[in-house]
């Protein structure tokens, strides 16, 4: 057994065993954090179930990771193998409408998948429990074609499911051998709880069915990530976390177990 596949299970043991817990005890409040990178869009949330009378001043919030090499959060491919670091400026308005601009650099300036600029905007909301989200994300790839997507998801609690798709855009596509439009379906968990007064443990586990996005094979996949945010100060907080991705089908385009690493910091500015 493979040292990923180990660290796979016991990451899914330990999010399974907490979410068993949570469920049992129904204590915690969702509270998802903000979006890092797209097609796993964590939203602003709306705080309570019902609406505020008062609107929620704007927020941003500038975010950067390293990590030892870029998986896609979408479908578990790797797109660079090796350093990158990962920046977000995400804005909230009224807690519904976001924005998020997403940048991904390697530091020798790769000529694969490690350079990504990508846009965001969304809008999110409740019907009693019930939150939905719909956004729209242009991704900007100087390797290849650009690409556009129109994500929609809706969530009770932990739970959520989600529809991606995915249209290619420009003129490139026999050069570049890539098909026009992919969807990706997931449904899982995501969440965080307090683990002290300045700690945070956030959980996401999703099972996804890939119609064969960014050229590959159609496939089954289990992903997902366990962090832990510390406050250090009203709005700085330290990032640690470790993203999984498990093919369950037989795959014959590169993707494997996966356990990345990632280490950070978040910086809120506005908002209460």
């Amino acid at each position: 057994m493979t040292i990923n596949r180990i660290a796979f299970l016991v990451g899914a043991a330990i999010a399974l065993a907490v979410l068993m817990a949570n469920v049992a005890h129904a204590q915690v409040v969702y509270q998802p954090p903000l979006p890092d990178p797209p097609g796993t869009s964590r939203v602003p949330a709306v705080e309570s179930s019902q609406p505020s009378a008062k609107e929620t001043p704007a927020e941003w919030t500038f975010k950067q990771l390293v990590l030892p090499r870029y998986v896609a959060p979408q479908n578990g491919a790797v797109f660079h193998d090796g350093l990158v670091t990962q920046t977000s400026f995400t804005g909230s308005c009224g807690g519904k409408t976001y924005c998020v601009l997403w940048l991904s650099e390697s530091p020798n300036k790769s000529t694969d998948l490690g350079e990504e600029i990508d846009m965001t905007l969304g809008y999110t909301n409740r019907v009693g429990h019930l939150r939905w989200l719909v956004e729209g994300i242009y991704f900007i790839e100087p390797a290849i074609n650009d690409f556009a997507a129109v994500d929609l998801e809706v969530g009770l609690g932990w739970a959520y499911a989600r529809a991606e798709a995915y249209r290619s855009i420009g003129d490139n596509e026999g050069e570049a051998g890539w098909s026009r439009k992919w969807t990706i379906f997931s449904a899982g968990f995501r969440g965080e709880m307090p683990m002290g007064p300045r700690l945070r443990l956030a959980l996401e586990g999703a099972l996804k069915q890939d119609s064969g996005a960014f050229d590959l094979d159609r496939a089954h996949l289990v992903m997902g990530r366990v962090g832990l945010s510390a406050e250090v100060g009203k709005r700085f907080s330290l990032i640690t976390g470790l993203n999984l991705s498990h093919p369950l089908t037989v795959v014959h385009d590169g993707r494997k177990d996966e356990a990345v690493w990632e280490v950070g910091f978040s910086r809120r500015f506005g908002g209460k």
